[in-house]
């Protein structure tokens, strides 16, 4: 659904930002010239790897750098993009500015990332037991503050759209981290602002957002098999160029 949203041609290059264990690089892959994943994580970095040579691809790179000052030169990507690491992120403003000072005129932005509910104190639940489930977590958002990224940057508001995703609870819980053991890759990506993040608007540029709406956000408990499950719901959001 990502790359679909971002809607590669064949001839674009494209960057995932925190691009984890290289599975959206390998989804572009295929249908771009070029993919290329940036990582803080070297560990992160080497599963990507040894995915695209399980995969034969030919045509990705991954590269160590600060999702904060992104070490590539400006509007150097057609589509920029970054896939559940926002809220890793303790500053996901300047993040976006990067990603979008990255990004050619003309392309296309990409984020999919967790949601919170808008009700605080939900949002303060939800957040307090995903620390504690993964100490790497900064903060889940609102969609209005992941809509708020782009609109900010000049950037029109994006449209949304939803589907459900189902999630095992238990499973949820064996692949976590708790906060009183040591998670393997601390993913937390701490501020460094500099200056040059201030945003100018920008023309011609399209962007996705795809917000995951997190299992425990606002589901009812489901059971399936007489296992006790949680559902989820995903939003994408569209917006047409800037004229």
């Amino acid at each position: 659904m990502l790359v679909d949203a971002a809607e590669p041609l064949p001839h674009e290059t494209t960057l995932d930002v925190a691009c984890g264990p290289g599975s959206v690089v390998a989804a572009f892959a295929p249908r771009v010239d070029r993919a290329i994943g940036l990582d803080a994580t070297e560990a992160m970095l080497a599963e990507a790897r040894k995915l695209a040579a399980s995969r034969g691809l030919a045509n990705v790179e991954f590269r160590r750098g600060d999702v904060y000052a992104l070490p590539f030169a400006a509007e150097s990507f057609d589509v920029v993009s970054c896939r559940f690491a926002f809220h890793h992120f303790e500053e996901p403003r300047a993040a976006f500015a990067e990603m979008l000072r990255v990004c050619r005129v003309g392309g296309r932005i990409v984020v999919c990332d967790g949601l919170a509910s808008d009700d605080p104190e939900k949002a303060v639940a939800l957040n307090r037991m995903e620390r504690r489930r993964d100490p790497s977590t900064v903060e889940f958002r609102t969609l209005g503050y992941l809509v708020g990224l782009f609109t900010a940057a000049g950037l029109p508001t994006p449209a949304e759209r939803f589907y459900r995703v189902p999630a095992e609870r238990d499973r949820l819980i064996a692949g976590s981290f708790p906060a009183d053991d040591a998670p393997p890759h601390d993913r937390r990506i701490r501020g460094r602002r500099p200056a040059r993040h201030a945003v100018a608007p920008r023309r011609r540029h399209r962007a996705a957002l795809l917000p995951f709406r997190h299992p425990y956000r606002d589901a009812p408990p489901l059971r399936r098999n007489g296992e006790p499950w949680q559902s989820a719901a995903t939003a994408l959001t569209r917006r047409a160029p800037i004229g």
